[in-house]
C-alpha cells in the first residue's frame, strides 16, 4: 500500500516538474518574441524619423539656396555684452517663488492630448514636433501599459 502511494507521489512530482519546465520554456520564448517585436517597431520608427529628417534637411537646403530669410542662424546674432547681462540680472526682481507655471515634458503633453482623443498627426501639429515622434511616444506608452 505504501509503495503504491510512493509511486503515485513520484509520478505526480515528475509530471509537475515536466509541466513547470514546459511553462518556463514558453515564457522565455514569449519574452524573446516581445523583445524582437519591439526592436522591429523601434527600427521602423527610427527609419521614419530619418526619412522626416531627410525631408526637413532638403526643405531647409532648398529654402537657404533660394535666399530666403525665413531662417536665421544663431551665429549671425551678436552675443550680449557681459555688462548687459549683468545689468539685466541686477534689474530682475528677486522673489522667493517662480512666477511661471512648470512646463510638462513633450512626452507628457503628447500623452495628455492623446488621452483627450487627439490623433498623432494633430498632436504633432499642435506641439510642433514630428508626427513619427508623437506616434512613437504613444506606441511605447501603449506597449508599456499592455506589458504591465
Amino acid at each position: 500500500m505504501i509503495s503504491i502511494l510512493l509511486f503515485v507521489s513520484l509520478a505526480a512530482h515528475i509530471v509537475t516538474f515536466a509541466i513547470l519546465f514546459r511553462l518556463m520554456q514558453q515564457l522565455q520564448s514569449i519574452k524573446h518574441e516581445d523583445n524582437s517585436g519591439l526592436n522591429r517597431q523601434l527600427a521602423a520608427y527610427l527609419e521614419a524619423i530619418r526619412e522626416e529628417n531627410r525631408y526637413l534637411e532638403a526643405a531647409l537646403n532648398n529654402e537657404l539656396n533660394q535666399g530666403g530669410d525665413g531662417f536665421k542662424s544663431k551665429t549671425s546674432q551678436e552675443p550680449k555684452a557681459a555688462s548687459d547681462v549683468h545689468q539685466a540680472n541686477a534689474e530682475a526682481p528677486k522673489t522667493g517663488h517662480m512666477d511661471a507655471e512648470p512646463q510638462m515634458s513633450l512626452e507628457a503633453r503628447v500623452l495628455h492630448l492623446y488621452a483627450e482623443g487627439w490623433t498623432a498627426d494633430a498632436i504633432a501639429r499642435k506641439l510642433n514636433c514630428g508626427k513619427t515622434e508623437a506616434e512613437l511616444i504613444i506606441k511605447l506608452q501603449n506597449n508599456a501599459h499592455n506589458n504591465a
